[in-house]
């Protein structure tokens, strides 16, 4: 009785020891400052728990001190040789032998954590940087290339990584990708954040005309990151292939008939938004009024007197150098002001006017046709066509209804 329970005491100092130093090393963080003092009392408890050498390692390493080099590779050892199948451990002797410019040990140390986790990504991350900056291209593309397959997290790190060392050539970040369209996908992605819409588009079309539903998440996020970088043709690929606007065209107005009602969405792209809402102008779809279909956008205006005027909008996307014409029809009722609504045509780069269209007529009751003529600017693919009002100094009062209808733009 005597030696089982002198052996249930060895055993519960031992884990209470454990424990403890498992608990110090575990809330302790190697900035702090008796970061030192807290590891020495973890590995005294509990010489055989890995944490205890790994928070000292890591105090020595936070110093940032040449001199240190030595103690933080031989604490990391021991914290591998504690815990010799957690990859981690080895991991960190890499990166310790790595600072301390011991290649040949860390490239062990770092394969020996592969070895130990192969399907993790961390591992595989972490070697492959060893060998991109040894200047082992084909090792560290190998390493690489796997721990993008294994994550989609790492896999824009991986391709950015690539794109900025060889130069941001397609050839080699495309390298890192396995041809699946879950890369692909991820491809598309990464070049709409670098605003290269040629690759981006080049990428998605890759994919599967089947397969292109299960990513159409990534379409949208790609369209979104493209009208970011002012690039609206790509965008509108992106935006109508995710299915958001599926309607959309280049050189075309979405949706121009009404027909589909306006978009309830926070960040409409490519087709009608209102804008911020005023309660002195109401905008709705109107089926009792309209020149054709089953009806036509309605804007009351209720002594309106902002000189500027946020109403409704849409962006299109126009072949730059190219002369168009909008075709309109639209109608009024009881519309009096010191400046009238008109459609504008701006610049989506910086809203500067490109095409106004003549001061809506006031005469009541009737339809009016008419159309506009531009020429689309020589570097330009976006633009924002709006309602808007002739230019007015201090308070221009508006009142009356508008109708608009069958906006349509062909090439001339």
């Amino acid at each position: 009785m005597l030696i089982i329970m002198a052996a249930l005491f060895a055993f519960a100092w031992f884990a209470v020891r454990f424990q403890l130093g498992d608990l110090f090393s575990e809330v302790a963080s190697p900035a702090d400052a008796d970061a030192t003092t807290i590891a020495d009392a973890a590995i005294a408890l509990a010489p055989s728990n890995p944490r205890g050498y790994w928070l000292r390692g890591a105090a020595e390493r936070s110093r940032f001190d040449q001199d240190s080099a030595a103690d933080v590779v031989r604490f990391f050892s021991k914290a591998a040789g504690a815990g010799p199948y957690d990859h981690r451990w080895w991991a960190e002797l890499g990166r310790a032998n790595e600072q301390a410019g011991d290649f040949e040990p860390a490239e062990s140390a770092y394969a020996r954590a592969v070895e130990l986790a192969p399907e993790y990504t961390t591992p595989r991350w972490q070697l492959g940087n060893f060998y991109l900056r040894r200047g082992r291209t084909e090792d560290a593309i190998e390493q690489l290339r796997i721990a993008a397959e294994h994550s989609k997290l790492y896999r824009g790190q991986v391709y950015a990584i690539a794109w900025n060392f060889f130069g941001r050539d397609p050839n080699f970040v495309e390298q890192f990708a396995n041809g699946s369209a879950d890369s692909r996908a991820s491809l598309a992605l990464f070049y709409a954040s670098q605003n290269e819409p040629e690759h981006a588009i080049r990428n998605w079309n890759l994919i599967g005309a089947e397969e292109r539903n299960k990513f159409s998440r990534d379409a949208e996020t790609a369209a979104r990151l493209l009208i970011n970088h002012r690039s609206y043709a790509a965008a509108l690929e992106f935006s109508r292939q995710s299915g958001t606007d599926p309607s959309a065209r280049p050189g075309a107005v979405t949706n121009g008939d009404f027909e589909s009602g306006i978009k309830q969405r926070d960040q409409p792209m490519f087709d009608w938004s209102a804008g911020r809402r005023d309660p002195k102008v109401d905008i709705a779809l109107d089926t009792r009024v309209k020149r054709s279909g089953q009806r036509s956008l309605r804007v009351t205006f209720r002594n309106y007197g902002a000189p500027w005027l946020e109403s409704i909008s849409q962006t299109v996307v126009l072949v730059p150098g190219v002369r168009y014409r909008l075709k309109y029809s639209y109608r009024t009722e009881g519309l009096r002001g010191g400046s009238l609504p008109r459609l504008e045509l701006l610049s989506a780069i910086d809203n500067s006017s490109i095409a106004n269209s003549p001061a809506f007529d006031q005469t009541t009751g009737i339809w009016h046709e008419a159309s506009i003529e531009f020429t689309a600017g020589e570097k330009l693919d976006g633009y924002i066509l709006k309602i808007g009002r002739e230019p007015c100094a201090g308070e221009c009062p508006l009142v009356g209804t508008l109708w608009l209808d069958d906006l349509e733009l062909s090439q001339i």
